[in-house]
Parts: C-alpha cells; sequence; structure tokens
C-alpha cells in the first residue's frame, strides 16, 4: 500500500501493528488528504485505489468491494 498526499509526498508503510494491519507516519497537522493506493502481493500488480481524508491517532479498515 503506498499513500500519497496533494504534493506527491508517498507515505509508505512502516511494519505491521498486528495481523493484517499496517502503520503509517504523517505529518504533525495530523490530518492527511491522500490517495490510498494498494497493490497485490508481487507490489507491482494494482487492487485498487481511492481519494480518503487520514487523521493521526485513527485506525481504519479497508474493504474492497468488487463488481463495480
Amino acid at each position: 500500500m503506498v499513500i500519497t498526499d496533494y504534493s506527491s509526498v508517498q507515505y509508505l508503510a512502516e511494519g505491521g501493528c498486528g495481523p493484517d494491519c499496517q502503520c503509517f507516519h504523517g505529518p504533525a497537522s495530523g490530518i492527511l488528504y491522500v490517495t490510498m493506493v494498494v497493490y497485490v502481493e508481487d507490489a507491482v500488480t494494482l487492487l485498487g485505489s481511492s481519494l480518503v481524508t487520514l487523521t493521526a491517532g485513527k485506525a481504519y479498515s479497508l474493504v474492497l468491494e468488487s463488481g463495480k
């Protein structure tokens, strides 16, 4: 998974924080307006992407909706 903000700064996963969880460190402002891109295990094949708003200190769950 790669998270990129409006100024093209990328936030890469800094490790796992539990089963099926990844941790990211963002800016001190605490709010990120980003494009989240998710790849399959080969790190090349795109699984999906979306514009999202993230807030520091919160946990998010990614849900893939197929067939749309």
